[in-house]
C-alpha cells in the first residue's frame, strides 16, 4: 500500500445531538448518510449521555431518524 499526498480531510459533521428533543428528526436522501448519523447518534449516547436514543426508518424520498428518548 503506497501513501497518497494532498488528500484533504473530509469536514466533521455536527449534528447537534445535545438540542434536540424527543420527536425532532433529520431528513436524509442517501442510506449512507443516515448511517453516519446513526453511528454518531450512538457514539454521542455511549460518551455523553446514555438514555439518549434515535431510531430511523425508510420514508418516501429517502430517509428519517428520531430521537425517540
Amino acid at each position: 500500500m503506497q501513501a497518497e499526498k494532498a488528500v484533504p480531510i473530509p469536514k466533521r459533521v455536527f449534528y447537534g445531538f445535545d438540542r434536540m428533543s424527543i420527536g425532532d428528526s433529520f431528513f436524509f436522501e442517501e442510506l449512507s448518510e443516515v448511517e453516519r448519523c446513526a453511528s454518531a447518534a450512538y457514539s454521542y449516547a455511549k460518551t455523553k449521555q446514555p438514555e439518549f436514543k434515535m431510531t430511523r426508518r425508510k420514508v418516501d424520498g429517502g430517509y428519517r431518524i428520531w430521537r425517540i428518548r
